[in-house]
């Protein structure tokens, strides 16, 4: 496994990714698009600063996180792959997302993640990498407005 911080290619890599049926509220707008919304993954500093692309022993882009660094805690973002979900890599990314955190050293002991309340496989797995609810709330997102938990883990 490889783990380095994402490219301008493996940011266009991930964006081209496309999830089926309930799942593809997580595919992104156009390259295009994301560049006039001035999503964090187009924006060369952000990137090079807050996403990470992680990479199998194939070497092939299986997955990214992307740490935001806020007062006093670390909103996590993270993908698979379509191909990879929901056979199991989501425990190793979580282990990953605490070893990264810890390297970062920022003196930083609070992960917190927004989840899409009907997405059960990546509850289930937050759940068993230590993460807690921590509240409940409607937000308006580019596809609409959805119910999202925001769940938190203490390192």
């Amino acid at each position: 496994m490889i783990i380095k911080k994402m490219s301008e290619s493996e940011a266009r890599e991930v964006v081209s990714w496309k999830y089926e049926g309930r799942y593809s509220v997580y595919n992104y707008p156009t390259w295009k698009e994301l560049c006039e919304l001035k999503w964090g993954i187009v924006i060369k500093e952000k990137r090079e600063k807050e996403f990470y692309t992680v990479f199998d022993k194939e070497k092939v882009l299986y997955a990214y996180i992307r740490f935001q660094k806020k007062d006093e805690y670390y909103l996590i973002g993270l993908g698979l792959k379509p191909e990879v979900c929901g056979k199991g890599e989501g425990d190793i990314l979580m282990e990953l997302i605490k070893n990264i955190a810890a390297f970062l050293n920022e003196n930083i002991k609070l992960l917190k993640l927004e989840v899409r309340t009907f997405n059960k496989r990546a509850i289930k797995c937050y759940l068993k990498a230590g993460f807690r609810y921590e509240s409940k709330y409607f937000k308006t997102t580019i596809t609409g407005v959805e119910e999202f938990y925001t769940m938190s883990l203490e390192l």
